[in-house]
């Protein structure tokens, strides 16, 4: 086992942006998180950087140690002295390089344990490349702790930008100690990212990725170019991910759907068989078998059934929906709790907001409500309950109910002529 170092400067003008590189994101996760991800296989990671705003973006098992300016983080990583002398070599990388993966870490500290060496470069197989083969093997290595500490030393005096793995390899060849290359073949893993076209690069080279692993699994990508997937996301087999689909977070999608064409899932849980076609789902769960779409807006808090049907032109909010209810078209359910097999008319608008206060509506198993329909929430509408088209609702309805709740039609003859 090792520990892992990384090192994340706070250079945000590269990028001519106010977010620090580390937390700009590739494939809906940052960069930082990405680096910690493939550092998986350390028995500790330690983050030391130079900008305090990293340590709300990661998780609180890494441990983070702030240095004031970039020349103060080899004074940072020596108070990490006892911590680091646990372990008989560090890994230690910097926040540009989130492609590196899990598996060539494996193998590198395979081959610098077994070559016993002092310290390993992770290097490109080739020397072509627009990225620069010298520029690459400055990231990624492992060393011995005790090689660390003690070069860290020496460079804590001179704050010439030694503080770097190149400054103490650079250090090391004027010594004694062994130093090895471990060659990598993908020129992508070593692909560090300081500015906006090289970020673009390292999002296309992770999608990339991220789809092959889901095809392998059993998903159909229509079009691998137009498919952004999170590499948390959570794909069944025999799922349709159709072009422009987005599908962000922890998303997860059951067996034998389709998704998309130009929809987007947030965070969303999504049963097996369930069809989401134009339409945008977040921090939701739908069921089974059921049809989003088109041009839905599934919103945060939502439990959406079984063979449910949410229509063209529906809006659904913090709402339960229980199994085999039909809203069809241009409703908005807002802030309610609606049984099974109820059927909502065009037009009908759970009134949840009196400028004050969000207030919920309960309506009962197979309730039919019909269209161009107003429910004045705070509301309970019971079972078996049925409300005329143009109604607005504003007293509670029991089980087995007519309303009817609109002005009487006057029809005068002969208007026109008069």
């Amino acid at each position: 086992m090792y520990c892992a170092l990384i090192l994340a400067e706070d250079e945000p003008n590269k990028m001519h942006s106010e977010v620090p590189i580390a937390l700009h994101e590739i494939c809906f996760k940052s960069i930082i998180n990405w680096v910690l991800n493939t550092a998986d296989g350390a028995a500790e990671k330690v983050i030391v950087s130079n900008f305090e705003n990293i340590k709300e973006n990661i998780c609180d098992s890494v441990k983070f140690v702030y240095a004031n300016k970039k020349e103060d983080i080899c004074k940072a990583v020596l108070q990490l002295k006892e911590l680091l002398y646990q372990y008989d070599d560090i890994l230690i990388t910097t926040d540009k390089f989130p492609l590196i993966t899990d598996s060539t870490l494996k193998t590198a500290f395979t081959y610098h344990t077994s070559s016993k060496n002092d310290a390993t470069i992770l290097s490109c197989a080739s020397e072509q490349g627009s990225w620069g083969c010298e520029t690459l093997n400055a990231g990624v290595g492992f060393i011995k702790t005790k090689l660390l500490i003690s070069a860290l030393g020496e460079a804590s005096n001179q704050p010439q930008a030694k503080h770097s793995f190149e400054g103490i390899i650079k250090g090391f060849e004027k010594g004694k100690q062994k130093i090895g290359k471990y060659k990598i073949n993908d020129i992508n893993e070593l692909l560090g990212i300081n500015d906006r076209e090289q970020l673009l690069t390292a999002n296309e080279v992770m999608q990339r990725r991220i789809n092959k692993h889901f095809m392998q699994k059993g998903v159909t990508l229509i079009s691998s170019n137009t498919a952004y997937i999170s590499g948390d996301a959570v794909i069944g087999h025999d799922t349709i991910v159709m072009p422009n689909t987005i599908i962000e977070g922890n998303t997860k999608i059951g067996s034998n759907c389709i998704i998309g064409p130009n929809s987007r899932l947030v965070n969303a849980t999504i049963d097996n068989g369930t069809t989401v076609n134009n339409s945008v789902v977040v921090s939701s769960r739908v069921g089974a078998n059921t049809n989003i779409g088109p041009f839905s807006y599934i919103r945060p808090g939502c439990d959406i059934g079984d063979n449910v049907k949410i229509g063209d032109f529906v809006e659904v909010k913090n709402s339960v929906v229980k199994d085999g209810t039909h809203a069809a078209h241009l409703t908005y359910i807002g802030d309610a709790d609606v049984g099974s097999k109820v059927n909502f008319g065009c037009g009908t608008i759970v009134v949840n907001y009196d400028g004050k206060k969000k207030h919920r509506t309960k309506i009962g198993n197979n309730a039919f409500i019909g269209c161009n329909t107003n429910l004045i929430s705070p509301l309970n509408v019971g079972d078996d309950t049925f409300i005329a088209a143009g109604s607005t609702i504003t007293q509670d309805m029991p089980d087995g109910s007519f309303a009817i709740a609109r002005s009487r039609q006057i029809t005068k003859t002969d208007w026109k002529r008069k």
